[in-house]
């Protein structure tokens, strides 16, 4: 963290605060309502899903298309 204060100040450039409890409204209401965030979670889902079973079938890596051995 010195070395990045040190040459911030030392280009001019501001020095970052980074967050505090002042950036954060916990008394906010919710920008989502429950069913919206469900149903983005279940495309969500549906999208990294395709995305697995493209990867897996078009590899040609035994060790990647293995999901039987343990890391």
């Amino acid at each position: 963290m010195e070395k990045i204060n040190f040459f911030l100040t030392q280009e001019n450039f501001p020095v970052p605060k980074g967050f505090s409890e002042n950036d954060v409204n916990l008394d906010a209401l919710p920008l989502f309502s429950d069913t919206y965030m469900l149903i983005y979670m279940h495309i969500m889902t549906i999208h990294g899903l395709t995305g697995y079973a493209g990867a897996v079938s078009t590899s040609i890596r035994t060790d990647q298309i293995d999901c039987t051995e343990e890391y």
